[in-house]
């Protein structure tokens, strides 16, 4: 189910493909896009202080994974 192709031309996933739900949504992936997004948000953000501390921001996302996972 991970690499169903989700976006057309998307990121690499480490299938292969380009695009995949993977590559779209896995821990790796979440950490890319708020990396990315950092600049655009305030030094006093609550996901910029997490990002400044190490590992913080990973405990964050995979709380949030399990909880969505339990519905």
């Amino acid at each position: 189910m991970g690499h169903m192709v989700m976006q057309e031309g998307g990121t690499l996933c480490n299938c292969g493909n380009r695009g995949c739900l993977e590559s779209i949504c896995d821990i790796p992936a979440l950490l890319r896009k708020s990396k990315s997004e950092m600049p655009l948000i305030g030094s006093d953000d609550p996901l910029t202080v997490c990002f400044r501390e190490e590992g913080t921001i990973v405990k964050i996302v995979r709380i949030g994974i399990k909880l969505y996972m339990r519905g």
